[in-house]
This record gives structure tokens, sequence and C-alpha cells, in this order.
């Protein structure tokens, strides 16, 4: 009996939660086809919308085009930079670009912005957009990968943001005076090609307007940033102009350890041969010679990377002074070699004789007598002048060896304390 009992209670519960489950399911699909059907109508009444807006829309003139000018604000989300070329004189820029501005006939009255789908086309061929140029590239790209890079909303009071990626390539005139310690200044200027200011004008969408997420590049990195807004005239009128303008710091890392660092090295070796002995002559000379070809080499690589400029860059006035330096130590040892025939020209001038004979007549006067009484040969004269000749020459060759030491290492040390003092200031160029 109580089991019974029992297996009704639990037919009568399962029953219960059964009859709740299928009302719960009724009511899922009945809110399910609510909500398709409220999709439907929403969708069908955003495509009649854009149907009506692009009705009778003409997407070559610009909006109010016998009233006031367009006013379109600009904003760039800058991605990176890379490539600013020493040779080609340009550099590359990756950003988001994004314009907005407000146009009456695409108005609507829908709660939400209407984004279109570009797909493979562009916003031009929908609607009315501006033709913004970078005035200054050399060359540019929009990106389309997997689709164009394209976004367009349009809100229910007219206004049009339109968001691009691209990759541009604007020109900018190095000044290498301080190659490798120089600073740039480079930027990128956007104008309508079509409509003057009477037509359109730009301005920034906020201050400074561009925003940078990598500052860094190989060989610079970016130190101060401004953007402007001025009226230019053109042959063809006056048109509005914007400017975002950069100073990059080149990175001093590569030069010092492909260049500076080198070049001390091979002029500190090519001292060396000060302390080598003189009649050791093979080694001297090829000691000299190799390091002036390889200062010459480093000279001519870093060239190679450079425009040809007319004027001398802080990097050559370095290599160049290296390179005096190796080509001193050279011609010391050659007036070394040849202080003998130096010296011997220099006895047998007849303003010299002359006066070494007057000194050594007043010298020998007394010393006459007993030169006659000792009846010295005149060879044995010869020969002790021979020797004294002699060593004044080694006395001479070893002056000019120790103060060739002292002097070659000095001169070199004061050079580089100026030169770094001076160029090592920070540039004062501005973004004005």
């Amino acid at each position: 009996m109580r089991k019974v009992i029992v297996l009704v209670t639990f037919c009568v519960f399962a029953k219960g939660n059964l009859l709740e489950i299928k009302c719960d399911l009724n009511k899922a699909e009945s809110c399910q086809r609510t909500d398709d059907e409220r999709a439907q109508e929403s969708d069908k009444m955003v495509t009649e919308q854009i149907k009506q807006l692009l009705k009778n829309y003409n997407r070559k003139l610009r909006p109010h085009y016998i009233g006031k000018p367009v006013m379109v604000l600009v904003d760039a989300t800058i991605i990176s930079f890379s490539n600013l070329d020493a040779i080609d004189m340009m550099y590359t820029i990756d950003m988001f670009f994004r314009q907005r501005w407000w146009d009456h006939r695409l108005a609507h009255n829908l709660s939400e912005p209407i984004t279109i789908a570009i797909g493979t086309s562009h916003p031009s061929n929908i609607i009315w957009t501006p033709d913004t140029v970078f005035m200054n590239s050399v060359t540019s790209a929009l990106h389309h990968v997997i689709v164009e890079n394209h976004k367009v909303d349009i809100y229910p009071n007219g206004t049009v943001f339109w968001g691009t990626r691209i990759t541009v390539s604007p020109s900018c005139t190095l000044d290498l005076k301080a190659y490798p310690m120089d600073v740039q200044i480079c930027g990128f200027e956007i104008v309508s090609y079509t409509y003057d200011s009477r037509h359109l004008k730009y301005d920034w969408y906020w201050k400074p307007g561009i925003e940078i997420k990598e500052e860094s590049m190989l060989e610079f990195k970016l130190t101060d940033h401004k953007t402007i807004g001025e009226e230019r005239y053109f042959v063809a009128g006056n048109y509005t102009v914007l400017e975002g303008r950069f100073r990059f710091k080149r990175l001093m890392g590569f030069a010092i350890t492909q260049v500076y660092l080198p070049s001390t090295v091979i002029v500190t070796v090519s001292w060396v041969s000060l302390w080598i002995k003189r009649t050791v002559i093979p080694a001297r000379v090829s000691l000299c010679i190799t390091t002036v070809l390889t200062i010459s080499t480093i000279w001519g690589n870093v060239n190679a990377q450079l425009p040809r400029v007319s004027y001398v860059k802080a990097i050559d006035v370095y290599l160049m002074t290296s390179f005096i330096c190796i080509i001193l130590t050279l011609l010391e040892y050659t007036i070394v070699l040849n202080i003998p025939d130096i010296m011997k020209k220099v006895r047998n001038n007849p303003l010299f004789r002359k006066r070494k004979m007057v000194k050594d007549t007043s010298n020998n006067i007394q010393l006459l007598p007993r030169a006659v009484n000792n009846e010295e040969s005149l060879k044995e004269a010869e020969k002790k002048k021979e020797q004294k000749i002699q060593q004044e020459n080694i006395d001479i060759c070893n002056r000019i060896e120790f103060l060739s030491r002292l002097f070659f290492p000095l001169a070199y040390t004061i050079f580089n304390i100026f030169y770094w003092s001076i160029y090592l200031k920070e540039d004062l160029k501005t973004l004005e």
C-alpha cells in the first residue's frame, strides 16, 4: 500500500514538471518568433531608410554646395614609423586615418548609426566623401586585406564618420651636418585636391589630433610631435592645410659600435709603431699602411649609406681627424728615417757652415798648439767628427720619437673631448 502511494505521488510530481517544461518551451518558441519578427522588421526598416537616403542622393556634389564650406574634422592613430631613408629622403607612416563631416542629406530617424558594409568597394562609390590627399607623399596605399579597410558610420543627425587604414611615405629633407648625432624634423600635410577653402575646410577633431602607438624605429626615436592647421595660397586658390610634424632623434648605438669604436682602436694601433725599433722598417711601415687602408674602408662604407651632400658631416670630421693621425704617424717615421740626409743638407748649407766655422774657430784657437804638438792625424779627427754627427742624428731621432709618443695620444684625446662636448649637446631644433 505504501509503495502504491509513493508511486502515485511521483507520477503526479513528474507530470507537473513536464507541464511546466512544456509551457517554458512554448514561451521560448513564442519569444523566439517575436525576436525574429522584430529583427526582420528592423532590417526591413533600415533597408528602406537607406534606400530613401540614397534615392535622390548625388554623391558628386558636396553638402550645401551653395552654402557654407563643409568642415571636415580629422584625427589619426599612428601605428608605427619606419624606413627614414637618408638616400631617398623619405619615411613611412602606417596609420588609422579618420574623417568626420556633416551631410544633411543623410540624416535619418533611426536610433542607431547606420554602418555601411563597403566590401570591395570605396565609400565614394556610395556617398560623397572629401577628396583628401597627402600633399608631400611620395607613395601611399590603402589596405585591402581581407576586404577594403574602410569603416563608414552615418549618424541620425547626418554626421558621417569615415575611418580607413593607410600607409604613407612622405618626403623629408634631412639635414646631416650633425650625423650621426642629428635631429630630424619630418611631417605630413593633408589638403583637399579639388575643393578650395570656399567649399571645404579642415580642422583637427581633438588636440593635438594624432595618437602615436610606437615611438621608436631602428635608427630613430620620436621625441616630440605637434599638429597645425593653416590656410595657404596656391595657383588654384586658397586651401586649408593640416600638418603633422615629428621630431626624430637618431640612436647612436650602431654608429658607436660600427664606426667610432673601431676608428679609435685603429688609431691607437697605429701608435704602436712608435714603440717599434726604427731599424725594423717593414713592421712599422706595414702597420701604418694597414691602419690607413682600414680607416679608409670604414669611411667609404659610411658615406656609401648616405646621400652625396656638399657639406661636411660630424662623422666626416671624426674620420678625417683619425685618418690624419695615422698619416702623421707614418710621416713621423719617414722623417726619422731621413734625419741623416736632412741634417746633412742642413750642415752643407753655406749659412750653417759659416756659423759653425766661426764657432769652431773660437773654440779651437787655444787647442791649436796642442794639436800640432801631438801631431793628431787628420783621419782620426774625421772619424770623431762622423761619430759626433751620428750621435747627434740619433739624439734628434730619439727626441722626435719621444715627443711623438706624447703629442699624438694627447692631441687625439683633446680632440675627442672637444668633439663629443660639441656634438652631444642637445640639438635646439624645434617643431616651429
